[in-house]
């Protein structure tokens, strides 16, 4: 019958209108959809997707020379996954903290450490017999803490700082229904 509709099939539509559609879906989603078929799988590995999740959940915007976006987030994922749904607004204030400092205090920035390493983490929540919460987790992983400068005093000063803060915080929880 010349008259007789065609069937509607998603694998008929055009490449553009379909990355426009895997532009609203989530990490997770995407690699589900990549386990579809061919061609979603295909699509689904679009540069240009992995890009908008590099930003959004990593605020990554410098692609590493020989690397791909979908590389780059995969990467990224097995190092900082179990943070990614705090990890960007983390990231972000400590951005703004860090040109706050850069502009009002830069002898206090350069103090700032680099990040954690997990097993550093794991080693600190072995030691206070507790679980740190995600978002400090997180958050220590992008800076932990400050290089001390100065006598012995202050080092000393710091380090009962940190027991009682420890010792705080054991009462705390002590306290609380976990």
């Amino acid at each position: 019958m010349a008259g007789s509709p065609v069937p509607m099939s998603i694998h008929l539509l055009p490449v553009d209108p379909l990355l426009h559609v895997f532009s609203f879906v989530d990490f997770r989603s995407l690699a589900r959809c990549a386990q579809v078929c061919r061609r979603f799988r295909h699509l689904a590995e679009h540069e240009t997707l992995w890009k908008s999740h590099c930003r959004m959940c990593w605020l990554l915007e410098q692609l590493p020379a020989r690397q791909t976006w979908r590389g780059l987030f995969q990467d990224t994922y097995r190092d900082l996954g179990r943070y990614v749904t705090v990890y960007a607004p983390l990231k972000r204030t400590w951005l703004d903290l860090e040109e706050f400092l850069k502009n009002h205090c830069p002898s206090l920035m350069a103090t700032l450490k680099g990040g954690a390493t997990e097993q550093m983490l794991h080693a600190v929540e072995e030691k206070i017999g507790r679980i740190l919460p995600e978002d400090l987790r997180c958050s220590l992983r992008i800076h932990n803490g400050q290089m001390l400068k100065g006598t012995g005093h202050h080092i000393e000063s710091s380090l009962k700082a940190s027991k009682v803060a420890v010792l705080f915080w054991n009462e705390e929880v002590s306290h609380c229904r976990l």
